[in-house]
């Protein structure tokens, strides 16, 4: 059951998040320049003030949110979700660390500064409720 609730509480935050960080009301400019902003400005900014976000990004966001609230329907898909997302997380923690403009696929998607402790966040949770949680679950069970 745990495993459902971080499936379809994860798709929730993700999905609203991603919906929010689309209107401009929730993001912001900096009021200095940064030393490399994003050159994808397509809904461009600072979601809250301090997570770097465009549009590609907030479409990611989206994806992964549905795909939790999808997944939430069963036991066996949400585990699955949890062992995707924590891939994706993990893979996107690595990628937002490298330098010269990798960690943002040079200004294509933001991957680094506030993004990394939330990936990084994402990735222990859905480790946890993909694959420790879910393996108890199957012991217990059977």
């Amino acid at each position: 059951m745990a495993t459902r609730m971080f499936a379809l509480i994860n798709g929730l935050i993700y999905t609203l998040i991603g919906i929010l960080a689309c209107l401009p009301q929730f993001r912001w400019r900096p009021e200095r320049a940064q030393l490399r902003m994003q050159d994808a400005h397509w809904a461009g900014g600072f979601f809250g003030g301090f997570v770097e976000c465009n549009l590609p990004h907030n479409i990611l966001w989206i994806v992964i949110g549905v795909g939790g609230l999808i997944a939430s329907v069963t036991f066996a898909t949400s585990k699955m979700y949890g062992q995707a997302v924590f891939a994706v997380m993990t893979l996107f923690v690595f990628w937002g660390l490298l330098p010269i403009g990798i960690g943002d696929l040079w200004g294509f998607l933001p991957l680094s500064g506030w993004n990394i402790p939330i990936h990084f966040v994402t990735a222990v949770l859905a480790w946890y409720y993909g694959a420790v949680y879910a393996r108890e679950a199957e012991l217990r069970i059977a």
